[in-house]
């Protein structure tokens, strides 16, 4: 099956179980959520899924393959990228440049590499920016950079840790658009770490949160808004984010 599958994860540093025992599956063509308070453990899960952390326990598969541990670079080329909370691109390239890096990572030639990154730009509204240093472009343009890098890759799961960070109100409208078209038009399964609830709820078919390392619930948007476990991991630390996000 074309899923990426996550069993019983672990993630120990000495002691602390930064993930203790999450299970999750992403189909393409699915937005899937991933919320919990600061600390819960959402970017280690990520790390741990995308090789950049070996897990302690448990088993990470794609379309039914064991790749628990492999290396990120393989995984990209198996079409399981991710994008990171820092806009990390190479300020004095050009964004053209910067999105080319996405296609020839996963195995592509520079020619064609940079034919792709400029057909991803202008899929993407972009393409006035191709050859514009990267680091000269504002900084809700560098984060649509960053997806536009991710999808040269032509993924068919992609991981976005905290696209919205940062992001004013019309910048974080176009963000769900252009999440939107990657899962209806590209076929895409995209599973969406994210501090912004009304993006989450608005954008995600479904939500899954996470507390201390732990899942503690899995649903629909609807049904994770009225859920007491979630309205209780979040009082005292990001609380107002859930009844924000009842009201938007």
């Amino acid at each position: 099956m074309d899923d990426l599958d996550v069993r019983d994860l672990q993630v120990h540093f000495g002691g602390v179980k930064a993930i203790d025992g999450v299970s999750l599956t992403l189909s393409q063509g699915e937005i899937l959520g991933l919320i919990g308070p600061n600390g819960a453990g959402k970017s280690t899960l990520l790390n741990a899924v995308t090789g950049f952390q070996r897990p302690t326990g448990g088993m990470v598969s794609l379309d039914g393959r064991d790749v628990t541990g492999v290396a990120p670079q393989r995984l990209a080329r198996r079409r399981l990228i991710r994008t990171f909370q820092a806009a990390r691109l190479f300020p004095a390239l050009s964004v053209a440049e910067n999105v080319e890096l996405g296609a020839v990572g996963v195995g592509g030639s520079r020619r064609s590499g940079l034919r792709t990154a400029r057909e991803v730009l202008a899929w993407l509204g972009l393409e006035q920016l191709a050859d514009r240093p990267a680091g000269a472009v504002p900084h809700g343009a560098q984060r649509r950079v960053c997806v536009a890098r991710a999808l040269a890759g032509r993924p068919r799961f992609l991981l976005l840790d905290e696209p919205a960070a940062g992001l004013d109100e019309d910048e974080s409208e176009r963000l769900v658009a252009d999440a939107r078209r990657v899962r209806d038009e590209l076929g895409c399964g995209l599973l969406l770490v994210e501090h912004d609830m009304s993006v989450i709820m608005r954008l995600c078919d479904r939500v899954h949160v996470l507390d201390s390392g732990a899942t503690i619930a899995v649903g629909p948007p609807a049904e994770i808004q009225r859920d007491e476990a979630v309205v209780r991991a979040y009082l005292g630390t990001s609380g107002g984010e859930v009844e924000h996000a009842r009201t938007a």
